[in-house]
C-alpha cells in the first residue's frame, strides 16, 4: 500500500511539473500577444489621429526604415562574400597543415616501419621511444 501511495505522489509531481511548464509557455504566449496587440492598437490610434487632422495616409515617416530594408540584401551579399573568403582561408590552412605536417609525419612513420629490420630494432622499441619522448620521436619521423 505504501508503494502505491509513493507511486501516486510521484505521478502527481510529474503531472504538476508538466502542467507548470505548459502554464509557463501559455503565460508567455499570452503576454507576448498582449504586448503585440497594444503596439498595433497604438499605431492604429496614431494613424486615426493623423487622418482626422487631414494628414494623408502615407509612409513618408517610414522612409528611414524603408532605406534600411533596402540595404539588407546588399548586406547579405557582403556577408556571403565574407563567408566565402573565410572558408577559402580555412581550406588553405587545412591543406597546409595536412601537406606540411601530417603527410610528412605519416611518411616518416611508414619509412620507419619498412626499415625496422635494416636497423635491427623492433616495433616495441619504437613504441617505447615514442612513449618516453613523443615530441622527439615525432620530430625525427617528420624530418
Amino acid at each position: 500500500n505504501n508503494v502505491n501511495s509513493t507511486m501516486a505522489t510521484d505521478i502527481l509531481k510529474v503531472q504538476a511539473l508538466g502542467a507548470s511548464r505548459l502554464s509557463d509557455v501559455t503565460t508567455l504566449a499570452v503576454g507576448y500577444m498582449f504586448i503585440f496587440s497594444l503596439v498595433i492598437f497604438y499605431l492604429g490610434i496614431i494613424t486615426l489621429i493623423r487622418y482626422s487632422r487631414g494628414e494623408p495616409l502615407t509612409m513618408g515617416r517610414f522612409y528611414g526604415i524603408a532605406s534600411i530594408a533596402e540595404t539588407i540584401p546588399s548586406l547579405f551579399r557582403q556577408f556571403v562574400a565574407a563567408m566565402r573568403h573565410l572558408m577559402t582561408m580555412i581550406k588553405v590552412a587545412f591543406l597546409l597543415v595536412i601537406e606540411l605536417g601530417v603527410f610528412p609525419l605519416m611518411c616518416g612513420w611508414w619509412l620507419d616501419v619498412c626499415t625496422i629490420r635494416m636497423f635491427g630494432k623492433s616495433i616495441s622499441q619504437r613504441v617505447e621511444f615514442f612513449s618516453v619522448s613523443p615530441l622527439a620521436s615525432s620530430l625525427v619521423h617528420w624530418v
